[in-house]
């Protein structure tokens, strides 16, 4: 149980397809994050699992234990299913802290621009991107301060994000759909690599 629970932990920000979620039906095909307006977060976990060696009986009560100390105020459990070797998990958390205090270790951020400076995230990955709206403007150091009050989204983990709102500026290791407010990570993206995005 302790092998798949610290994998489980560590899994970060994957959400249902938003087709398979607006159907009503359909497993999650890939690991993704939407972001609301008012900072939570609902995120799927899909992982392998092996009824042989875990039980769903000890997954939930892990998790049930993780969210009684977290609060049911700032984490829920929406969903937990099994089925043909994969374990769904879809979860709501009210803010970035709450997905923190859950998922212990694991650096991520959703809040605005100065408070993750305050933090002390690491923006210097967006030095030198072009922005999504006007090209020749290029972030430096010094224009962080400019979109102080926009949010900023901190990810350390491969997937898609579904965003409320167009990004302004992304790092390199980011996709943009514009179309569908979607960003999708490359591989690389890790705690050494972040995704880092600006919304307008």
């Amino acid at each position: 149980m302790k092998r798949f629970g610290i994998s489980l932990i560590l899994v970060i920000l994957t959400v249902c397809l938003l087709a398979a979620c607006k159907d009503g039906g359909g497993s999650p095909a890939e690991n993704s994050a939407v972001f609301s307006k008012k900072g939570s977060i609902r995120v799927t976990s899909v992982e392998p699992f092996d009824e042989d060696l875990y039980s769903k009986k000890e997954l939930k009560n892990m998790i049930d234990t993780t969210v009684a100390r977290v609060g049911e105020a700032d984490v829920s459990v929406e969903s937990l299913e099994v089925k043909d070797n994969i374990c769904t998990l879809v979860m709501e958390y009210a803010s970035s802290d709450a997905f923190g205090s859950f998922n212990e270790g694991v650096p991520f951020f959703y809040g605005t621009c100065s408070d993750a400076v305050a933090r002390g995230f690491d923006l210097s990955p967006l030095y030198g991107q072009p922005s999504m709206v006007r090209s020749s403007r290029i972030m430096t150091a010094g224009k962080v301060q400019e979109f102080a009050d926009h949010m900023l989204i901190y990810v350390t983990s491969p997937q898609t994000l579904y965003l409320p709102g167009k990004a302004v500026y992304a790092t390199a290791n980011v996709r943009l759909d514009d179309k569908d407010n979607k960003a999708v990570l490359a591989d690389s993206v890790s705690v050494s690599e972040p995704a880092i995005l600006i919304l307008q």
